[in-house]
């Protein structure tokens, strides 16, 4: 095949409510699409989205490596079967040194564009069995009663998880709360908590302690130091997820947190790449660690490729923290990704003709 052209747009969309993030509060989300093209007319799309306070890049840097992938690309003639040998479709490209956002665009909309080729969904082609159907957790915000009064509906909605974010409130608030939601939730709905490296050693320990007798899905990130997390674990007994750590957690690597975390929550815009995710995810369960996919604040197209990609992996799959695509309040395409329920259809996500909104695009 030949890529006949090789489009960079980038985005500007308005959220529901203001997000707050490290160091900063966001008002809108930004980022870029990348299209690749043949000279057959099929096209394959991809997002590159960093999040600001979270991706170790920004968007100027993403634009550059677009424009440099534009330049390689464009009127490069390539083998249309690379998809089967397990590489990356960089490799094709001579490997350029991409940050993780870039590489998940360009790795997605090659796998998009052979999706497009072969008029098979990207899961089937990536995978034997992939999932058809997939559980979604749904995150809760605000303020303590707010998430409260939102219990009753996540439950009669089917979640099988909830999701808060901790270390936001002096501790004996934040012990308080979750208290009270293992109350009401009972058993048939996990309690996930997210504390963003928030606390100390010690502060952890007072924690854990206070919220004994609730029974956790996991703790996600809840030490300032990561180092500290395997003498964190065997000191409370806490389940304990990895997410920022994965930044940094190869195939190699991994194994070595298998001993001590439960989870490991796998961000595709934030870790970058894309087949190799799934390979990732798949070591992760043969190591006795749950693989948990996560969006990042992305537009539809990025959601597409984590829909796309937590189908493909093996074994069971867990709730997916999907629900950060509700502060999306106008997509770059139509209709939207059907992520507000409990369940996500793989096939309508993945498959479904959509029409991007080109008056929230600027070529560039």
């Amino acid at each position: 095949m030949r890529i006949s052209s090789f489009g960079v747009f980038r985005y500007k969309l308005p959220l529901t409510e203001p997000l707050e993030m490290p160091r900063r509060r966001l008002y809108r989300r930004e980022g870029l699409l990348l299209r690749l093209a043949t000279d057959d007319g099929d096209v394959g799309w991809g997002e590159a989205a960093p999040l600001p306070g979270f991706s170790e890049e920004r968007l100027q840097q993403a634009t550059r490596e677009a424009f440099k992938l534009k330049r390689i690309a464009t009127g490069r003639e390539l083998d249309d079967q690379w998809f089967e040998g397990g590489d990356d479709f960089s490799r094709l490209l001579d490997d350029p040194e991409l940050s993780a956002s870039t590489r998940f665009a360009l790795e997605q909309a090659a796998w998009m564009l052979a999706a497009e080729q072969r008029d098979e969904p990207v899961p089937r082609l990536m995978a034997e069995n992939p999932h058809e159907t997939l559980p979604l957790s749904r995150l809760l915000t605000g303020e303590p009663d707010d998430i409260l009064d939102r219990l009753k509906d996540v439950k009669e909605e089917g979640f099988r998880a909830v999701k808060i974010k901790v270390g936001r409130r002096s501790l004996d608030d934040e012990i308080e709360l979750v208290e009270k939601l293992g109350d009401r939730l009972g058993p048939g709905v996990a309690l996930r908590l997210d504390a963003n490296r928030a606390w100390t050693p010690d502060e952890a320990r007072r924690f854990a302690d206070g919220i004994a007798e609730v029974e956790i899905d996991y703790l996600e990130e809840p030490l300032e130091t990561p180092d500290a997390l395997p003498a964190l674990a065997e000191d409370t007994g806490l389940p304990l997820a990895l997410d920022e750590t994965m930044r940094n957690v190869s195939l190699v690597t991994l194994s070595e947190h298998a001993d001590y975390a439960d989870a490991v929550v796998l961000k595709p815009t934030v870790l970058g790449g894309f087949a190799g995710l799934v390979y990732l995810a798949d070591k992760a369960t043969d190591l006795g660690l749950r693989p948990v996919w996560s969006s990042a604040y992305e537009a539809g197209i990025g959601m597409m490729g984590v829909v796309a990609l937590a189908a493909c992996a093996k074994g069971e799959c867990f709730p997916l923290g999907t629900d950060t695509y509700r502060w999306i309040e106008q997509d770059v395409m139509r209709p939207r990704i059907k992520v507000d329920a409990a369940t996500t259809d793989v096939e309508e996500a993945v498959t479904v003709k959509r029409t991007l909104n080109g008056h929230l695009l600027r070529e560039v």
